[in-house]
């Protein structure tokens, strides 16, 4: 993720690059803990120790990369600095809130998938 901040760009191609690339690997990465079998039928055990690592590095950098791209966008948003900064501030607060959300909603999505795969 700190990596990803210091490569931040201000490009909106390049941030929406970014944001398809988290999403893709994350999904990627949520399907695999889903359905372990699929994964493990799809990647030998050799490939999947660069991969997988590989792939939670490239979806921290793009986060990192896309979040600096957001700030940055906001303080063009205002010439007048306090305005910026609330702006920043109130946008910083709801990401927290949504990732803590979207963790907590995945946790029990994927919590309760667990207790009905084995219950059956």
């Amino acid at each position: 993720e700190t990596t990803g901040r210091g490569l931040g760009t201000s490009s909106l191609a390049t941030a929406s690059l970014c944001a398809a690339a988290a999403l893709l690997v994350f999904s990627s990465l949520t399907l695999g803990a889903v359905w372990p079998e699929v994964l493990a039928a799809t990647l030998d055990a050799q490939p999947a120790k660069v991969i997988v690592p590989a792939a939670c590095f490239c979806y921290f950098m793009a986060y990192g990369m896309l979040q600096t791209s957001v700030f940055r966008w906001i303080r063009c948003m205002s010439p007048q600095h306090h305005v910026a900064e609330d702006i920043s501030a109130m946008t910083g607060s709801c990401g927290q809130l949504g990732s803590l959300a979207s963790t907590l909603l995945l946790f029990l999505g994927l919590e309760i998938y667990a207790v009905l795969a084995h219950s059956q």
